[in-house]
């Protein structure tokens, strides 16, 4: 919802947003419904063109936050993926014939401990 919001308040234009979110113009109407409801405001009204819509002052007063809001999520989704092989405890397992299996671990299994020492790996044979 808060996406659908700040494309709309980005492009103006419910084409153009939905675009923007990979999502069917009405599927994107259906969540400016939703969200007309949950705020309280109609937060767009067609502009005089009828191209376009034109935010409300209660729409407009929300972008900054919203802004800010959308940023630290991002920044936050970003950090919260790093992958850390040094920290890694899973087990990772490898699924391989014997002989591949047995080609693959001389090598492999040196350079994966040197890259991840608390991880494991394992394989097992496909069925």
């Amino acid at each position: 919802m808060l996406l659908t919001l700040d494309a709309l308040l980005k492009h103006q234009n419910v084409t153009h947003a939905a675009a923007r979110l990979n999502i069917t113009q009405s599927a994107l109407s259906a969540r400016l419904t939703r969200l007309r409801q949950l705020l309280n405001d109609p937060l767009f009204t067609t502009a005089a063109s009828g191209r376009g819509m034109i935010p409300t002052p209660h729409a407009l007063a929300l972008e900054p936050e919203l802004t800010r809001l959308l940023e630290r999520l991002s920044d936050f989704v970003n950090t919260a993926h790093l992958f850390d092989p040094a920290t890694s405890k899973r087990v990772y397992r490898i699924a391989a014939t014997d002989n591949p299996a047995a080609i693959l671990a001389p090598d492999l299994i040196p350079r994966f401990k040197s890259q991840a020492p608390n991880a494991k790996v394992a394989f097992t044979v496909p069925n």
